[in-house]
């Protein structure tokens, strides 16, 4: 991993997942009527990428557009997105905001999941204790605190399905398989 990237970059994060770890550069680009927030893969699993493709992640009309406050809005934000199918992220370089700023927001962000999975343990009933018997190894999600996540029954476990425990549907995110439980 560098130390340094370049200032074409206004935002760069290292995102680390349990399969491969990887470097996102975010900068601006003009096009036409808009200005667009564009994501860039810079290092991936430790080597230099050497492609150009990116990954539009904001479009605004230039009318619309504040550089300083566009930018620093959206450098805040994606502390709220750490996590998921991209993994951890953590800090590496900015012009917009500061390692501290980065840090505080992603620490409530923690924090704020954290409260909901809690919240999920106290929903927690027969239909999770059934999945974990069936070794599904079911656990609180972070979206909120009737949802959990398991292997996929559906699936044979090979991705995550989600499991309402009001209502006791376990539903497949690929496919859209659903099966109530309990019953």
């Amino acid at each position: 991993m560098k130390s340094n990237y370049s200032d074409r970059y206004f935002l760069v994060l290292y995102f680390h997942h349990y399969l491969v770890d990887s470097v996102k550069g975010y900068f601006v680009q003009e096009n036409n009527e808009h200005i667009e927030i564009h994501r860039q893969l810079i290092e991936f699993d430790g080597d230099l990428v050497e492609n150009e493709n990116t990954e539009i992640q904001l479009s605004i009309p230039k009318e619309e557009f504040s550089e300083e406050s566009t930018l620093r809005l959206f450098c805040l934000h994606e502390p709220k997105r750490s996590g998921g199918f991209d993994g951890r992220m953590r800090f590496l370089q900015s012009s917009i905001i500061t390692e501290a700023e980065f840090n505080s927001i992603l620490e409530s962000e923690d924090n704020r999941k954290d409260m909901i999975r809690e919240k999920a343990k106290g929903n927690r009933n027969a239909v999770i204790d059934l999945l974990e018997k069936q070794g599904y190894n079911p656990i609180p999600s972070d979206a909120n605190e009737f949802v959990w996540t398991a292997g996929c029954k559906f699936h044979q476990g090979k991705h995550l399905m989600f499991i309402d425990t009001r209502t006791n549907i376990c539903s497949c995110p690929y496919g859209g398989k659903r099966e109530k439980l309990g019953e």
